[in-house]
């Protein structure tokens, strides 16, 4: 899923794993990242820029 971040977020797949995301960011994420940045109001989900869907 592609989203443009619009805060800092700070995503954790494992507990000893950390992403952070800036804002303005725009690329495509796993499902559970997007579902917990878009939850907290992080981010927005946005089209794919190449204008194809995959996801």
């Amino acid at each position: 899923m592609w989203l443009e971040f619009t805060a800092v977020f700070r995503w954790r797949p494992k507990s000893s794993v950390s992403i952070r995301y800036e804002p303005g960011m725009r690329l495509r994420v796993t499902r559970r990242c997007a579902a917990a940045a878009l939850a907290k109001g992080a981010a927005v989900r946005i089209e794919n820029p190449k204008g194809r869907d995959n996801g």
